[in-house]
């Protein structure tokens, strides 16, 4: 990282359990150049404490420093004060009531896609994170589909 840029962006990441999808898949670009030297994962979520502890533990050892872990509702990875970002890889279904937390603290979010189960739900994330004055990503990690690869758009 030269001189001129600033400090990497503090990344929570909810649902990042020491092995599994978002291990193998999403987390591995993290820790490697150029990534790392923009995004610092300083805290990770799962849904129960064991998790939490053992995903917490792995990451530190991947990254060098301590990665703090948290359980349950996102309140509280959306609450550290080192985190400015949050990305998001649970199951669909619970994305909105992950995401939530995070667009309440006035926090950058990525979510995996689907952002949500139906409109209506989708809209009010793109309501709160816009009331909220936030940056938001959906990623569509390894998306394929047949039909997509053969159309073209034709200006």
């Amino acid at each position: 990282m030269s001189s001129t840029t600033t400090k990497p962006i503090g990344l929570g990441f909810v649902g990042l359990s020491a092995k599994g999808w978002a291990s193998n898949a999403l987390a591995p670009p993290l820790f490697q150049a150029p990534l790392n030297e923009q995004y610092k994962l300083v805290a990770v979520s799962t849904s129960r404490a064991a998790s939490a502890e053992e995903s917490a533990k792995a990451h530190t050892e991947k990254t060098g420093h301590n990665v703090k872990g948290y359980h349950g509702s996102t309140k509280a990875i959306a609450a550290d004060p080192d985190v400015q970002f949050v990305a998001v890889s649970v199951k669909a279904p619970e994305h909105a009531a992950a995401i939530k937390p995070v667009l309440a603290a006035k926090k950058d979010v990525f979510s995996e896609w689907p952002l949500a189960r139906n409109l209506d739900e989708a809209k009010e994330l793109a309501a709160l994170a816009k009331e909220a004055g936030v940056r938001t990503l959906i990623g569509t990690q390894a998306w394929q589909s047949p039909l997509v690869n053969k159309v073209r758009v034709i200006p």
